[in-house]
């Protein structure tokens, strides 16, 4: 059987559990189940990571995992009823976690300098929301940390820049 058929088979029998589960919480309890959202993220993560997987595509890891981590810390927030506002952080880590299981199947070593930037970007928020550092100083802190991704990133498109114009 072809990948391409076999993935769409498996989209389809997501697709049918998911409705499935939706259908028997609305007839047994008289309500949509609590956590739809979170369990539609992870089915789709299921589907991009058997994508990636078939076809060997780091864009797919990338969205996969985003997703699946997506949905884990989305059921942790409700499960234990966090407040949105002190728990963000780890929805942006989504990203940061995309990045890291990238890095580790295909070796890109930018998504390892994402990695880096998005988790220390996540510590500083974590460390400001509770209550260990003070508004201001976070301000000045993330400030210069943003500034500093930016130059950065300024410079290293100029130096790809200077290389490619040489090359042709």
């Amino acid at each position: 059987m072809k990948r391409t058929i076999a993935l769409r088979l498996i989209s389809y029998a997501c697709a049918l559990v998911y409705a499935g589960v939706l259908v028997f919480s609305y007839i047994f309890f008289g309500e949509i189940f609590e956590y739809w959202f979170s369990l539609a993220l992870l089915i789709i993560g299921i589907i991009f990571l058997i994508k990636s997987f078939m076809f060997e595509l780091d864009s797919s890891l990338y969205i996969s995992s985003f997703l699946i981590f997506l949905s884990a810390s989305t059921f942790v927030e409700h499960f234990f009823m966090f407040d949105s506002n002190y728990f963000y952080p780890w929805h942006i880590f989504a990203l940061a976690f995309a990045s890291l299981a990238v890095f580790i199947v295909f070796r890109q070593r930018i998504h390892l300098k994402i990695f880096a930037v998005l988790g220390l970007e996540v510590l500083l928020l974590l460390i400001y929301k509770n209550y260990l550092l003070p508004e201001t100083i976070f301000y000045c802190i993330n400030g210069v940390y943003l500034a500093a991704i930016v130059l950065m990133i300024i410079v290293s498109l100029k130096k790809n820049t200077k290389k490619n114009s040489r090359s042709q």
